[in-house]
């Protein structure tokens, strides 16, 4: 059960900006810093230290329908919830923003935010403005959903750092390079100091993988209809043979330089290097 609680508690703090903005599914966002809460952590900790409390902590700052909130839901109500102590400040700053955004979508989604200031917040940009809603989010995503995952990295890198061999002409590298499977994350800077700030790059997974839609698309030019039944007769050899890596150099100037790229290779044809993923045709009733 432990395990569950993890996955949740990875899924609401360390993802990509990507997967959290689908999270957020189009809240209404605030357009700078002033309409930003501020957390009293303390008080978050006394709060839901409470097992009652508790129970709903992490549940909550998933939007309904989420897969991951039903079988939260299902360990809360068995009491087998993680300590409030588990997890650290930034942690709980990022779900109770997680959680303040969510109760922005819809006034009587039942969820309370945390003690601290809250202002009062609008979309701050025209409902058809696409592009001014990007920054937005964007703009939100630096401000309250970035500082756990950072500090993640930023610790995870010092330790690398500081456990290189001290015969290198440096222990302050450039690039810090790590496969997920979760979306690749072509470059995230953890650091915001004018120092030593290595870039990160997540080249995703070395493996074939695919959008809901695309797989819906898959399964729809072989005749099937149903997903679930999809998910039984499709075979990973059936998904799109294209595989992501990163290149990198030093240039003359002693910067690392690099690009991403994908591995193309389709089962039984000779493969290739390519800039992007064969694209597939998507209907649309898979969008």
């Amino acid at each position: 059960m432990r395990a569950l609680w993890q996955a949740g508690r990875f899924l609401l703090t360390q993802t990509t900006w990507e997967q959290t903005q689908q999270l957020l599914g189009g809240a209404p966002l605030p357009p700078d810093g002033s309409s930003d809460p501020a957390w009293d952590i303390a008080k978050v900790r006394a709060k839901y230290a409470d097992a009652g409390q508790r129970q709903q902590f992490l549940v909550q700052a998933m939007p309904a329908g989420q897969p991951m909130r039903s079988v939260l839901a299902d360990d809360a109500a068995k009491d087998a919830t993680p300590e409030i102590s588990d997890l650290s400040d930034e942690e709980l700053r990022v779900v109770c923003s997680l959680r303040w955004l969510r109760r922005l979508e819809t006034k009587d989604n039942g969820i309370e935010d945390c003690p601290g200031t809250v202002p009062s917040t609008t979309l701050g940009a025209a409902a058809g403005d696409e592009a001014q809603l990007g920054a937005i989010r964007e703009a939100v995503r630096e401000r309250l959903l970035r500082g756990a995952k950072a500090k993640r990295f930023r610790d995870h890198l010092d330790c690398i750092a500081d456990n290189l061999p001290d015969d290198r002409p440096t222990k302050r590298f450039q690039l810090f390079v790590y496969a997920h499977t979760h979306r690749a994350e072509p470059r995230y800077e953890p650091y915001t100091n004018p120092g030593w700030a290595p870039v990160v790059v997540n080249d995703g997974a070395w493996q074939r993988t695919v959008t809901p839609s695309e797989f819906c698309a898959i399964a729809r030019s072989r005749g099937i209809k149903d997903i679930p039944q999809a998910l039984n007769v499709l075979r990973p050899g059936d998904l799109p043979g294209c595989y992501p890596f990163v290149t990198a150099r030093t240039d003359s100037s002693g910067h690392v330089q690099f690009e991403s790229h994908f591995w193309v290779q389709e089962t039984g044809a000779k493969g290739r290097v390519g800039n992007v993923c064969p694209s597939l045709t998507v209907p649309k009733e898979c969008k």
